[in-house]
């Protein structure tokens, strides 16, 4: 089974499945690091103060498979050569932070340090933060998971990142960071920088697709490309642009092709493995070709949208347009919003944005 499959990748031009994981030690791991200069502009200015004894902590905010841990580990390869990066896959316990933190500051190596309450140790632990020569990162991620911990400790924790003279650079989920920041007011005092991390743009998605295919084609055959371009903006449309979802659901369009041995992808292939599911299915049975494009229209945007441009998109009237949106809006796929003055404005739902996303 596998070497059929791997004869019918060869059979498409490519060596191996570009849409698998790419591990910061994957020499090819910055290859695939795609349009996140705004973010990596904010980090940079962030470590230019530290440089100047000035702690601008950043917040990475954004929802699940935006690329936010991508990010991080991108930052550690660039910066590791300047500054001492200690990365946390997740939040510890404080005293268990407090202690490796330490062991870290001081030599790098996990140290015996003594039984002492949390606030000193957190004092400890601030102090040390004065008075080292390095410049230290400290990196946590999934920052979310800190609704778990006890109200103190997450106290404790806001408390060094005020204090503490080192970076802190997290990485959360928008919902949850909206909710850990109105449980604890002093949260967003202690990260000067809340960084939202977008979808891609349809370019960025053609980049993602590009460069993970040339570094998986066979160098004898230059030139064959499986995904045609209308079936990479598919994609990404059903995926919301969001880069996680899209490799998901790229792999899973790919899967399908090499069972049926079908060497190249284009848009109605695509779009037949997206509308047999059932969850799909539901919403757009029925519909025509104008209302999905109309839907189409709008995931891409990713902003409202009025009948006057939808209908210059679409190339129809006002009131055909008016008939699609009542369509979509029927089905819980498109909301009105409230909007000043008499244009009218629309967007994809939230629910229906959950079902593929």
């Amino acid at each position: 089974m596998i070497s059929d499959i791997q004869e019918r990748l060869e059979r498409m031009g490519l060596t191996r499945n570009p849409f698998l994981n790419y591990e910061p030690f994957n020499p090819d791991f910055s290859k695939v690091f795609i349009n996140r200069t705004k973010e990596l502009y904010k980090m940079n200015l962030a470590l230019e103060y530290y440089k100047n004894h000035t702690c601008r902590n950043i917040a990475f905010i954004g929802p699940p498979r935006i690329g936010k841990t991508t990010l991080l580990h991108y930052i550690i390869l660039q910066i590791q050569d300047s500054f001492r990066c200690h990365y946390f896959e997740y939040p510890l316990r404080f005293n268990e932070f407090c202690r490796k933190g330490l062991a870290f500051i001081s030599k790098g190596v996990q140290e015996e340090t003594p039984a002492l309450e949390s606030r000193e140790l957190g004092n400890w632990f601030i102090e040390a933060t004065h008075t080292s020569d390095k410049d230290t990162v400290f990196i946590i991620d999934n920052f979310e998971e800190f609704l778990q911990l006890p109200d103190d400790e997450v106290e404790g924790f806001i408390r060094l990142f005020r204090r503490a003279r080192c970076l802190f650079v997290i990485a959360c989920t928008e919902k949850e960071w909206e909710l850990l920041s109105s449980r604890f007011s002093k949260l967003k005092y202690a990260f000067v920088e809340e960084i939202f991390l977008l979808p891609f743009t349809l370019k960025n998605c053609l980049e993602f697709f590009q460069m993970r295919l040339s570094l998986a084609r066979n160098d004898n055959k230059n030139g064959i490309r499986p995904f045609s371009e209308e079936s990479i903006r598919i994609i990404g449309i059903y995926s919301f642009f969001v880069p996680g979802r899209m490799s998901d659901l790229a792999n899973r369009v790919l899967f399908e092709a090499l069972t049926e041995d079908n060497e190249s992808i284009d848009e109605t292939f695509v779009k037949e493995i997206i509308y047999k599911s059932p969850v799909m299915s539901s919403r757009i049975s029925g519909l025509n070709e104008n209302e999905i494009s109309a839907m189409e229209i709008m995931i891409e945007k990713n902003i409202p949208v009025s009948f006057e441009a939808l209908s210059e998109i679409l190339g129809v009237s006002r009131v055909a347009v008016a008939g699609y949106m009542q369509k979509l809006i029927e089905r819980n796929v498109a909301i009105e919003l409230d909007s000043p003055g008499k244009k009218k404005l629309f967007r994809i739902t939230e629910d229906f944005k959950k079902l593929l996303v």
